[in-house]
């Protein structure tokens, strides 16, 4: 981390066991927050489109159409537009992630464009900047948050390039141990891992 560097003369230790409550907690409080946007958005779908939220959420719809990405969709699910499924094609162009299907959900809130959308690939994936959960890494800067265009590239790049070396990037510790930690045989029992994800999205 960056406090920590030879001039550094402050000492202490961590609480990691409080340190790892207070995370779980954070990750339940906003699971449940992520659930009530999806439920919120199933009953202003049903209530008509013509509400300010889902005017909101309609533009941002319309703008992500007018620069269409190579190898991704989105729509909006039938009975609640607050909620995308974008399908990301592996595309033929040699890489470990190639010829697959991955499927990925964005959720908006009910105050979008103030809040940004969350997105989780239901495709089981392996990868340094991808949870096991599914949740990516997202690295777009706090403007470009209300452009879903912006933030779908984003998403789309974890595929399309190399794992991001800088380690506060990875939220899969697994992942990034084998591909920068565990030598030619870590790459190759990566790189094993990707193509069964590949194959399996096909199923």
């Amino acid at each position: 981390m960056e406090f920590e560097y030879s001039r550094n003369e402050m000492a202490g230790s961590f609480d990691f066991g409080s340190l790892k409550e207070r995370l779980d907690k954070i990750w339940d409080q906003l699971m449940l927050e992520t659930r009530g946007w999806e439920r919120k958005g199933e009953e202003m779908t049903a209530k008509g489109t013509d509400s300010y939220e889902c005017q909101q959420v309609n533009m941002a719809l319309q703008k992500f159409g007018r620069v269409p990405l190579e190898e991704v969709s989105a729509s909006p699910q039938s009975t609640n537009m607050f909620v995308w499924d974008v399908t990301f094609m592996g595309g033929l162009d040699g890489g470990w992630w190639e010829n697959g299907i991955y499927s990925l959900t964005l959720v908006f809130p009910p105050d979008f464009p103030d809040t940004s959308p969350r997105p989780k690939f239901e495709t089981v994936m392996f990868h340094p900047q991808i949870s096991k959960e599914g949740y990516p890494f997202v690295g777009v800067s706090l403007y470009d948050w209300k452009n879903v265009t912006s933030i779908v590239q984003d998403i789309h790049n974890i595929l399309r390039n190399p794992p991001n070396p800088d380690p506060r990037t990875w939220v899969n510790k697994d992942a990034a141990n084998l591909y920068f930690n565990e030598g030619d045989k870590g790459r190759e029992e990566y790189a094993r891992q990707v193509r069964k994800c590949a194959q399996r999205s096909m199923e």
